[in-house]
C-alpha cells in the first residue's frame, strides 16, 4: 500500500471558535489538493476541537454529581489550560462546581468564571462572578486583574441601566491606573455611555491610542469598527480613512490574520462602492478573494468575496473576468457543506426565482443557522409581498429592524425605518413618521427619498425651524443646487427670516438656467417681498469662537510631528548647515543635538505640562533620544536620525531596530523615528511612513533639510 503523507498547517480563531488552515501533500508526492479526503480530514480536526468543550463539561458534571469535588476541580484545572476552546456548556459546569469549592480552590478559578460570563454576555452571572473575585481579593491579585474586574463591573451597571454609576466606576479606574490596556477598555466603555457624537469620538480615539500603545492592535481595530458603524453612510470619506487605518494596523502573517485583513479589504470595497468609486473598489475586493483562496475553513467567506467581486466587475464592464469569478463561486458552492451556508443559499435561490410562497418564514426566523441579514431580507420580502393591515406591517418592520441592527447593516436599518415612516404617515401618525425619518437620515445621510419626505412632513406640520436647519445642512454638504436652494429660501421666507431668504433667492436668481420652469417671476416677487420686510428685522446674531485645548493622543502627536517637519523645512533647515573653506555645505557639529533641541522646544510649546519630555532615558543596553509620557498615560519612544551628506540611509533606517529594542524594555508599543533627510536625489527613499513588528508600531516622519531647494 502506497503511503501518502500530508503537511497540515492549522490555526484556531479563539473569537469565532473556528479552525482555518491548509493541508498539502508532503515531499514530491502528486496528490489532488482539492480531494474530498483532505476536506474530511480537516472536518475531523474541527469537530475534535469543537467537542473538547462538551466532553470536558461532561467530565466535570459527572464528578460533581457524584460528590467527587476534588476530582472535578483537578479535571477543571486541566481543561482550563485550553481556555480558549471552551464554550458556555463548560462555564455552567464549572459554575455548578464552584458552589462546592473552598475559598482557596475558588480563588484559582474565579477569574476564569468572570472571563466566561463576560464572553458569553451572561450579565447576571457576571455580576455574581465579579463580586466573588472582589470578595476573595488579597495582595496576590495584580493591578491588571483588579482593574479588569472594575471594568466588568462598569459593564454590568451599564447593561442594567445604571449609567451614572457605570460612569463613576470608569472614572475611578482611569484615576487609579496607568496601564494602557485597562485605559483602553475604560475609554471604550465610556464611549458606549456617550450621548453626544463628539464625546463618543473623543473616548473612542483615546481607546484606540491606548490599545495601540499597549500593543493590542486587535482591540484598536475593534474600536475603529465601532466608529465606522457611526459614520458609514453619513460620511463615507471619513469611513474610508478609518478602514485604511484598520488595514494599516492589521497584520497578515498568519491564516487568521489574512482572514481579518480580507474582511477589512472587503469592507473598504463596500465603502468605495457607496462613494460610486467602483473602479477603485475592484482592487481591495480582489485582494480579499486572493487572501481567502486555498484556506480550508474560509470557504463561505471566500464565496461572499467572490460574489461581491463579480458585482463590481459587471458594473465596470469587465464581463469576461466577472464570468470567471462567477464560475469559481458556483464550483465552490458544490463543495461547501456548512449547514448555515447551504440554508442561506436555498433561501436566496427561492427569492431570486420569485418562489416566496415556498418559504416558511417562521422556520427561517427561528433557525440559528440563518444570518440576521438573511432574516431581514426574508421579512422585507414578506412585508412587500403581503397584504397586511397597519398593525401587522409595523410588527414585521419592527422585527426586520431588529435583525438589521444585529447585522450592523446601516442601509438595511435605513430601509426599514423609511418603510415604517411610510406606514405611519399613511395612517395619520405624521409626527411618528417624522421621528422615523430623522432616524433614517441619521443612519444614511445620502438617502434623498428620506430627506425629501422629511422636509415635506416638517413643512406640512409647520415645523419651519427644523426644516430650515436640515436644508441649510444639506446645502453645506452638496452645494447650492437650484431646487434645493429655492426650497430653503422659500422655507426661510415662510419662517419670517426675510434677510436670509433674500440672500438665497438672489443666489437662485443669479444661477441663470435654474431649470425651475417659469419660476423666474415667482423668485423676483419673493425678492421684492423680502426687501419690503427686511426693515422690520433686527440684525443677525454673532457667535463667539472658542478654542479647545490640545488633547494628547496618538493622532495629535503625529500631527505635531508633521507641523514640526513643516516648520523646520520652511524656516529652520539652514540652521543644520555651515560652509567650509571651499564654500561647500556640511552639517553643523552634532546635528542630532540641534535637532533634539528644536524638537524639545516645539513639543514644550505645543503641549506644555501635558507631556513630560524625558531625555536620554536608559532602555536595556542603550539610551532613548526622547521618552514622551503624557498625563493621560500614553507613552512614546522617539529616535532622531540624520540622513545624507555622510550619514547613510542604512544608519537612518537602523533607528527602527533601535526603537524595537527600546520598546522591548519600556511600557509602550509605539515609537516615532524622526529622520532629518538631506539627500538631494533620493530624498525619503527607503523610509516607510508606518511599519508594524508584532505588537510594535513605528511611525516614521521625514524632515526635508536639503541645503539646495529645487525650483
Amino acid at each position: 500500500m502506497k503511503e501518502i503523507k500530508y503537511e497540515i498547517k492549522a490555526e484556531f480563531d479563539f473569537d469565532s471558535k473556528t479552525l482555518v488552515g491548509t493541508i498539502k501533500s508532503g515531499g514530491d508526492q502528486v496528490v489532488d489538493e482539492s480531494s474530498e479526503f483532505k476536506k474530511n480530514l480537516f472536518d475531523i480536526m474541527k469537530n475534535s476541537l469543537s467537542n473538547f468543550s462538551s466532553e470536558s463539561a461532561e467530565q466535570i458534571k459527572s464528578f460533581t454529581e457524584k460528590g467527587e469535588y476534588d476530582e472535578a476541580y483537578f479535571s477543571a484545572l486541566e481543561s482550563l489550560k485550553c481556555f480558549h476552546l471552551l464554550k458556555d456548556d463548560y462555564y455552567f459546569a464549572l459554575k455548578e462546581l464552584s458552589y462546592h469549592l473552598n475559598d482557596i480552590q475558588l480563588k484559582s478559578v474565579c477569574m476564569y468564571l468572570v472571563a466566561f460570563s463576560s464572553q458569553f454576555c451572561l450579565v447576571d452571572e457576571l455580576e455574581k462572578d465579579v463580586e466573588t473575585c472582589l470578595r476573595l481579593k488579597d495582595e496576590s491579585m495584580s493591578e491588571l486583574e483588579e482593574m479588569s474586574l472594575y471594568i466588568e463591573k462598569s459593564r454590568v451597571l451599564y447593561e442594567k441601566g445604571s449609567f451614572n454609576a457605570s460612569y463613576a466606576v470608569l472614572q475611578e479606574v482611569i484615576k487609579k491606573t496607568k496601564n494602557n490596556m485597562i485605559l483602553g477598555c475604560a475609554f471604550r466603555n465610556l464611549a458606549r455611555l456617550a450621548t453626544q457624537t463628539e464625546d463618543f469620538e473623543l473616548y473612542s480615539n483615546k481607546a484606540i491610542d491606548n490599545f495601540i500603545v499597549s500593543g493590542n492592535k486587535k482591540e484598536a481595530i475593534s474600536v475603529i469598527f465601532t466608529l465606522l458603524e457611526r459614520v458609514e453612510g453619513k460620511n463615507d470619506t471619513v469611513a474610508l480613512e478609518l478602514i485604511d487605518k484598520a488595514i494599516e494596523l492589521q497584520s497578515s502573517d498568519s491564516y487568521i490574520g489574512k482572514g481579518y485583513l480580507a474582511t477589512l479589504l472587503q469592507r473598504k470595497g463596500s465603502i468605495l462602492i457607496n462613494l460610486n468609486r467602483h473602479h477603485d473598489a475592484k482592487e481591495p475586493i480582489l485582494m480579499a478573494c486572493a487572501l481567502r483562496r486555498g484556506v480550508l475553513g474560509e470557504e463561505p467567506k471566500l464565496h461572499a468575496s467572490l460574489v461581491k467581486a463579480e458585482i463590481v466587475l459587471r458594473f465596470i464592464n469587465e464581463n469576461d473576468a466577472a464570468d470567471e469569478i462567477q464560475e469559481e463561486y458556483q464550483q465552490l458552492e458544490l463543495t461547501i457543506k456548512d449547514e448555515g451556508f447551504v440554508l442561506t443559499n436555498r433561501i436566496l435561490n427561492s427569492l431570486s426565482a420569485d418562489e416566496v410562497s415556498d418559504l416558511k418564514f417562521g422556520d427561517v426566523l427561528s433557525d440559528d443557522l440563518v444570518s440576521p441579514h438573511m432574516k431581514f431580507g426574508c421579512l422585507m420580502v414578506e412585508y412587500l409581498n403581503g397584504n397586511y393591515d397597519f398593525s401587522k406591517n409595523i410588527e414585521i418592520l419592527d422585527k426586520a429592524l431588529a435583525f438589521a441592527i444585529e447585522s450592523k447593516d446601516y442601509k438595511a436599518k435605513a430601509m426599514a425605518l423609511n418603510e415604517m415612516s411610510r406606514q405611519y404617515a399613511e395612517n395619520g401618525y405624521v409626527p411618528t413618521a417624522i421621528e422615523k425619518l430623522y432616524e433614517s437620515i441619521d443612519i444614511d445621510s445620502k438617502d434623498m427619498e428620506s430627506f425629501q419626505n422629511l422636509i415635506y412632513f416638517l413643512l406640512q406640520e409647520k415645523r419651519l425651524d427644523e426644516a430650515c436647519d436640515l436644508l441649510k445642512h444639506k446645502i453645506d454638504i452638496v452645494g447650492s443646487l437650484p431646487n434645493l436652494t429655492f426650497t430653503y429660501a422659500k422655507t426661510l421666507f415662510e419662517n419670517k427670516r426675510y434677510q436670509e431668504a433674500y440672500k438665497y433667492f438672489k443666489i437662485v436668481s443669479e444661477q441663470g438656467d435654474t431649470g425651475l420652469n417659469d419660476q423666474d417671476k415667482i423668485i423676483r416677487d419673493y425678492i421684492v417681498q423680502c426687501i419690503d420686510n427686511i426693515d422690520e428685522l433686527s440684525s443677525g446674531m454673532t457667535g463667539l469662537d472658542s478654542k479647545s485645548s490640545i488633547e494628547i493622543s496618538l493622532s495629535s502627536l503625529s500631527s505635531a510631528f508633521d507641523d514640526f517637519s513643516a516648520s523646520i523645512s520652511s524656516l529652520s533647515r539652514m540652521q543644520y548647515w555651515i560652509k567650509d573653506d571651499k564654500k561647500i555645505y556640511k552639517w553643523v557639529s552634532n546635528p542630532e543635538t540641534v535637532a533634539k533641541h528644536h524638537l524639545l522646544q516645539f513639543l514644550s510649546a505645543r503641549f506644555g505640562g501635558e507631556l513630560e519630555l524625558v531625555q536620554e532615558d536608559r532602555a536595556g543596553a542603550g539610551f532613548i533620544d526622547l521618552y514622551l509620557i503624557a498625563k493621560n498615560g500614553l507613552k512614546f519612544v522617539v529616535e532622531l536620525k540624520m540622513c545624507g551628506s555622510g550619514y547613510s540611509s542604512t544608519y537612518a533606517i537602523s533607528g527602527e531596530s533601535q526603537i524595537i529594542h527600546y520598546l522591548e524594555n519600556k511600557d509602550t508599543n509605539v515609537g516615532f523615528l524622526i529622520v532629518f533627510d538631506s539627500r538631494s536625489r533620493d530624498f525619503s527613499k527607503g523610509l516607510e511612513s508606518f511599519k508594524t513588528y508584532g505588537n510594535f508600531s513605528i511611525y516614521t516622519k521625514v524632515i526635508d533639510v536639503r541645503n539646495v531647494i529645487d525650483k
